[in-house]
């Protein structure tokens, strides 16, 4: 397989079928952050493929030098905001049903996987509910942090902020689903 540099230099020169190597070196990745951040396997789809179209249109715009990964996932990151600040601010407005815990009837969970289902528990159903409650503004260093590894200097390069804030949203989510799963227990 050629280097990752190589195919992006191609892509730049205009040989946009050397993408599918991009896609096969990290689709499975960005598919995961999808996943994570619309918690549905429908928009998980389109704001992959969204992804990949806006990748493709930037690609010139890529530094050589430059870690592909980290410039791949903000885009995601920028295209969900895009995609999904309309629908939040509307959402903000109505009032939904909720059930005897005061969880959201409405909201969906990501599935996962077959061989997920068997050994997940009932916990960390619990954690991805409470991760899923969070807002956006700590909950996508936390996913990017935890669920992609990525180094706080990447995060914070990424959503544009300073280390620091990433450093405390990171403290405040882990306060916050503590607070969250404590009171679950109770």
């Amino acid at each position: 397989m050629t280097s990752e540099a190589v195919i992006i230099r191609r892509c730049q020169s205009g040989e946009l079928n050397q993408l599918e190597h991009l896609v096969y070196l990290h689709g499975r990745r960005l598919y995961g952050l999808c996943r994570k951040l619309t918690g549905t396997e429908t928009e998980a789809d389109d704001l992959y493929q969204d992804t990949w179209l806006r990748a493709l249109d930037s690609i010139n715009r890529f530094q050589a030098g430059n870690r592909f990964l980290p410039w791949l996932f903000t885009i995601c990151l920028n295209r969900y905001r895009d995609r999904y600040r309309k629908r939040k601010r509307w959402s903000r407005r109505l009032v939904k049903p909720q059930d005897d815990n005061g969880l959201d009837l409405l909201a969906t969970d990501p599935a996962p996987g077959a061989d997920q289902q068997l050994a997940e528990t009932e916990e960390m159903d619990r954690l991805r509910r409470a991760v899923n409650r969070l807002d956006d503004s700590i909950r996508i260093p936390l996913i990017l942090y935890y669920y992609r590894d990525f180094t706080i200097t990447e995060i914070a390069a990424m959503i544009g902020t300073p280390e620091g804030t990433v450093k405390s949203r990171l403290s405040r989510a882990r306060k916050l689903l503590k607070a969250v799963l404590e009171d679950d227990h109770a």
